[in-house]
């Protein structure tokens, strides 16, 4: 089973945060790095959002999602281990207290992290969205459905905030 694990070293130099999904750092993508990164919002966006969300604590890592909507979410982690907790700040840098969208959020992260570990993806910047499983994902990412699950979990059982 694949598991979670937080570096505090930054991948491509995206301001020393990032977060892996069973050793699959985020950022993959099979595209030009100049056309993701201008998707993505590069090192800046990461930075602002990091920093945003340091006001409720030590932040070691930042995950970009988009909705089919096209609303734009941080998955953001606190601590390690036993003791991460979990926050979703929306585009505007504001704490997302909705349950819903909290679930949708973190399953569509995981999904995608997944994604990219299944294809081997290189390590590149990336958003997780609808229209990157559907560029990467494989059926294979059905066998997986027991890590969503258990991501899902966790970001629910250690949010930062009650959830309404």
């Amino acid at each position: 089973m694949a598991s979670l694990a937080m570096p505090h070293g930054g991948d491509a130099g995206f301001a020393g945060v990032a977060v892996c999904f069973s050793g699959a750092s985020v950022c993959a993508a099979n595209q030009e790095r100049e056309s993701l990164v201008a998707l993505y919002g590069g090192p800046v966006e990461l930075e602002q959002i990091a920093a945003a969300a340091a006001a409720h604590g030590e932040v070691t890592g930042v995950l970009a999602a988009e909705a089919v909507s096209g609303q734009r979410s941080y998955l953001v982690a606190f601590g390690a281990g036993d003791t991460r907790e979990w926050l979703i700040l929306d585009a505007e840098a504001g704490v997302v207290d909705e349950r819903v969208r909290v679930l949708e959020v973190a399953s569509l992260v995981a999904m995608c992290e997944l994604a990219a570990e299944v294809a081997g993806l290189d390590d590149e910047p990336r958003v997780a969205s609808p229209a990157y499983l559907d560029a990467v994902g494989t059926a294979e990412l059905g066998a997986a459905t027991g890590v969503v699950d258990a991501f899902v979990a966790e970001v629910e059982a250690r949010y930062k905030l009650p959830l309404r």
